[in-house]
């Protein structure tokens, strides 16, 4: 019986995860495995999960429609939430557009989820709900298409909410050159990943559905890393796309590795954001015991970091129910036909997370 836990397609996600809990009498089916039907469409996307791969180009795979609204040359209200699935997407589409296009729209980004609903997150913002701060603005919106009022929004700009500093802003979301870099530790630390033992953790965040939760406590299981940075020594905006570099070792041809970021309040540790990756996306040939650098990028993000409160750093290899298990063996995940238990390395003093700051 296999076990289906998710697939998730989309632009800003690195790679979808497969656990087989026994055999597959027909591997390269895997369709008819799981449905009990074959869907060619669907195994063939199965053999391609690579995003940079050349056969998401192609008509099958929707290549036709990647740039739909880079040159659409109309228009365009795009609006997406802090904890949306569709946040990096939507980023992404914003960011690529031509300047006809983008000086003629406009985005939206609310501080809690797609729906907007505040009663689904665990801190409810002071003048955080869009719907009440632009009343009808989507009618506003189109009536401005129409010539009959004003944009209800800065066209060629974002708009959006920067939580925990409680106020909307408008500019054009470029991060700034400034950062903090932090290392992450003194130490190697290493743990056993055991795909029938996953770790798991709390809300989607932005990759996946469930948006934000308060997070469980840290240090309840030897397969998670938990790492701070400092103190912050004063109120520090964090705008723009953070980064994590770790240093990592696995005593498998390949595994993968999770990052969870938190933002450590008085009533617990609010998460962020988080990023997935295996090693084998670094490197096809990696040698097992040898060191390897993966780098992660998270979602847009824009909030303030009070002075004296701190971000948690969570690293493990797994993280249910998000992301479906790696079974620690190279190659395609859907023809996997066992799992492995592997020993995995965090270098912590040659690992780094940077911040963007205003």
């Amino acid at each position: 019986m296999l076990e289906l836990l998710c697939f998730l397609y989309q632009p800003n996600i690195h790679l979808c995860y497969y656990f087989y809990s026994s055999l597959s009498p027909n591997l390269e089916l895997f369709s008819l495995f799981v449905f009990n039907e074959e869907v060619p469409s669907f195994d063939l996307i199965l053999h391609h999960p690579n995003k940079n791969d050349e056969f998401w180009n192609s008509k099958i795979a929707g290549g036709e429609t990647k740039n739909a609204v880079k040159h659409a040359n109309i228009p365009i209200l795009f609006t997406t939430a802090w904890y949306d699935i569709y946040t990096g997407g939507v980023f992404d589409m914003w960011n690529n557009l031509d300047d006809f296009t983008k000086n003629q729209s406009a985005l939206l980004v609310n501080p809690y989820n797609h729906a907007c609903d505040p009663t689904l997150e665990p801190v409810i913002f002071e003048n955080g709900n869009m719907y009440e701060m632009f009343p009808d603005f989507e009618v506003k919106w189109l009536n401005h298409i129409r010539k009959i009022n004003d944009s209800p929004f800065e066209l060629g700009k974002v708009t959006y909410y920067k939580s925990f500093e409680n106020k909307w802003c408008t500019d054009d979301f470029i991060e700034s050159d400034k950062s903090l870099t932090f290392i992450l530790g003194d130490k190697e630390v290493t743990y056993t990943y055991d795909p029938q033992n996953p770790a798991t953790f709390k809300g989607g965040l932005s990759t996946n559905f469930g948006g934000c939760e308060w997070q469980d406590k840290p240090h309840q299981r030897e397969d998670i890393i938990t790492v701070y940075t400092p103190k912050f020594e004063k109120d520090t905006i964090i705008k723009g796309k953070i980064k994590v570099s770790l240093n990592v070792k696995s005593n498998c041809e390949d595994t993968c590795f999770y990052v969870r970021l938190s933002l450590c309040k008085s009533e617990g540790d609010y998460g962020l954001r988080d990023d997935i990756n295996q090693i084998s996306n670094f490197n096809e040939n990696y040698i097992p015991n040898s060191e390897i650098q993966m780098d992660f990028s998270f979602d847009e993000h824009a909030f303030k970091v009070a002075k004296g409160e701190k971000i948690r750093i969570d690293i493990s290899s797994s993280a249910l129910p998000h992301y479906v298990r790696h079974t620690n063996n190279k190659g395609l995940f859907s023809t996997q036909r066992t799992i492995k238990i592997a020993d995995n390395t965090v270098i912590l003093n040659k690992s780094s997370i940077t911040l963007p700051i205003e």
